[in-house]
């Protein structure tokens, strides 16, 4: 025998004696039942992945504020450790300059030559030959 939601389905005209019109009716309540069962089931499934897709955005989001800070941390590390060059740069050329003023002068007679002085003019000159070629260089 036909369940009620089958008898339901069925196209019916004058005449037809296969259900009652309760039956029928019946039959139209539970299939309308299904239905909205089914569409509830789907906006489950819709908010599961409307969560997720939230969740993983919120990720994304954060992964990529955490980047821009280390970012900005390892700029800030390089300007300071450029910095600290130039000024290192400049340390050593004043005081090469201040040395080839006493030579000048005679007074630079008597340079020791201590291994000490033999390591700074000679970390003095590899310098300035290094800046001269970044000059050339351009950057």
């Amino acid at each position: 025998m036909a369940t009620l939601k089958d008898v339901s389905k069925k196209e019916y005209s004058a005449g037809d004696e296969d259900g009652t019109f309760e039956e029928i009716q019946t039959g139209c309540i539970q299939r309308i039942a299904d239905a909205a069962e089914k569409s509830c089931l789907d906006r489950e499934k819709l908010e599961r992945d409307y969560k997720y897709v939230v969740g993983q955005r919120n990720r994304w989001r954060d992964i990529a504020e955490k980047n821009q800070r280390q970012l900005s941390a390892t700029r800030g590390v390089v300007t300071k450790l450029k910095n600290k060059k130039n000024d290192r740069i400049k340390q050593l050329e004043d005081m090469l300059n201040k040395k080839l003023d006493l030579i000048k002068c005679g007074i630079g007679a008597n340079y020791s030559g201590s291994p000490y002085e033999n390591e700074l003019y000679t970390e003095v000159i590899d310098l300035l030959e290094t800046k001269k070629k970044i000059s050339e260089a351009g950057l």
